[in-house]
């Protein structure tokens, strides 16, 4: 997240952690104060106010609780950490210094710790889903899958957050070897065809199928660059703490993840109306309107940021998906081409500007591309291979096509349709007898056995006419 990238300096974090290490073996250290000199106006007017306050009641829980949330919307995250402490050494039955005291140690990557927070936190009160769900993710992090499992089965009894729930479960089940189940799970989700993140899992289990086509068909729609997040009423206890630009941006980007667009755009356009502007925050304005489908605004604001940005690669990349989204495909190539221009050793671009192509019939402009992309490194070459293997069969280039097909399958040996694609350009070039081995080793992975059959039957009917 945005102000969590700051970097506290060294003799800072000594201080606090001084502190820290001093309020474990104390009821409560002195109030912790932080050098905000180089901060905005209205951080350092807050922060002022809510250290007075904390001092004026040193023995108030809640005082320094909300000094610890306006430190950690602000970046200060060691000092964060520390008062929290402070808050749960004076009140021990408070669920909401447990609970964000464990977030921040994640964060901060001490996962070990985090999980012991929430679980004290789980002591005070075992109904709030949002830490069972904090308690299964860390856990699935470290390995600890059946810990995992009861705690997202749990937190699905518990009701509300279907959505996180059965992807966890599905993440873990594909960590264990078990995607039948995971596609099980994910396929109870009423709502799952309107969220990308769950259509790219979607995708990651149909690729370990075998089932290629459908996997395809899930990343196409699982476009979206941003991770699901599940709601966490609690942590709007921070808004208010939240005056920085950084700050507000970043709330901004927590919205969208949790599906909160209502509250995303109202956060954003008044950033604009107290003009406010960057290339992030077009970005986060476009893709906000896009997933609200309001197409005309989100269009408009990603074309402003690009007239003030124009040298922004990300933005460009934004700029495309969104006219794709709506069809635009000659206006998307255009973006592509230039964060090309921008950034021409991202691989993915390469990838996507192909796919594009290969869709206006372009075909060739499309192989290069892909080859560019392959040559720079993209996610998933496997695909990358299939795909430009398919490109070639509509070209009737049967040769081409094989090698490329065999290449998908060497680096994904699971791809049933790689192995009945190759089957099928080596019955078109006369090697018969290499095309029905091809389709036993497809036959063999256990997937597509419609498909299989009907290459089987068109394999046939080439060797027939052939003779």
């Amino acid at each position: 997240m945005y102000f969590y990238k700051r970097i506290t300096d060294w003799h800072v974090f000594v201080i606090v952690l001084a502190l820290f290490l001093a309020s474990c073996s104390a009821p409560v250290g002195e109030v912790i104060v932080v050098d905000v000199s180089d901060r905005e106006e209205a951080v350092q007017d807050l922060l002022d106010r809510i250290v007075r306050a904390a001092k004026a009641q040193p023995d108030s829980a809640e005082s320094r609780g909300r000094l610890a949330m306006a430190y950690e919307v602000n970046g200060y995250i060691p000092a964060a950490i520390a008062t929290y402490q402070q808050a749960n050494a004076i009140d021990q039955n408070q669920f909401n210094w447990w609970y964000f005291k464990a977030i921040l140690l994640a964060r901060s990557g001490e996962t070990s710790e985090a999980r012991e927070a929430i679980q004290q936190a789980l002591n005070i009160d075992d109904q709030y889903v949002s830490a069972w769900l904090w308690s299964a993710q860390w856990a699935l992090e470290t390995g600890q899958y059946k810990d995992a499992e009861r705690a997202y089965e749990h937190a699905n009894d518990l009701g509300g957050e279907e959505v996180a729930s059965a992807v966890g479960l599905a993440n873990i089940y594909l960590a264990t070897n078990r995607p039948n189940d995971a596609l099980l799970a994910l396929s109870r989700i009423t709502s799952g065809d309107n969220i990308p993140f769950v259509q790219r899992l979607f995708g990651r289990i149909y690729n370990v199928l075998g089932r290629e086509s459908e996997a395809s068909k899930s990343f196409d729609r699982g476009n979206s660059d941003i991770a699901y997040r599940w709601l966490d009423p609690i942590q709007n206890r921070k808004v208010e703490f939240t005056v920085s630009y950084g700050g507000r941006l970043n709330l901004v980007e927590q919205y969208l993840e949790r599906g909160r667009l209502d509250r995303a755009i109202e956060l954003v356009t008044g950033l604009s109306e107290e003009g406010y502007h960057s290339s992030f925050q077009f970005r986060l304005a476009g893709r906000a309107y896009l997933l609200d489908k309001r197409y005309s605004t989100s269009g408009r604001i990603l074309r402003e940021g690009i007239s003030r940005y124009p040298q922004d690669f990300e933005l460009r990349i934004a700029l495309a998906q969104f006219y794709q989204a709506v069809q635009d495909i000659p206006n998307a190539i255009v973006q592509l081409r230039a964060a090309k221009k921008l950034m021409p050793q991202r691989g993915q671009t390469h990838l996507l500007l192909a796919t594009l192509l290969a869709e206006q019939g372009k075909l060739d402009a499309a192989l290069f591309e892909l080859d560019q992309g392959l040559r720079l490194g993209i996610n998933r070459p496997s695909e990358a291979f299939y795909t430009g293997g398919m490109i070639e069969v509509s070209r009737s280039a049967w040769s081409a096509a094989n090698e490329r097909f065999e290449k998908a399958v060497e680096l994904d040996p699971s791809m049933t349709m790689g192995f009945v694609s190759l089957a099928l350009s080596l019955a078109e070039m006369g090697r018969f007898d290499e095309a029905i081995e091809k389709l036993r080793i497809a036959r063999q992975i256990g997937t597509h056995l419609r498909e299989i059959e009907n290459a089987r039957s068109n394999i046939r009917e080439l060797e027939s006419s052939d003779s």
